[in-house]
């Protein structure tokens, strides 16, 4: 059970940190019109 817990944290931290990244992209695009 925990060898699946870590893959699917792992899995969760990297689609967290592809959403941060097109958050900021999109903040930056939306100050950039703004």
């Amino acid at each position: 059970m925990s060898v699946k817990r870590e893959k699917i944290g792992a899995r969760i931290g990297h689609l967290d940190a592809e959403t941060m990244l097109a958050v900021t992209r999109a903040l930056a695009v939306f100050f950039g019109i703004a």
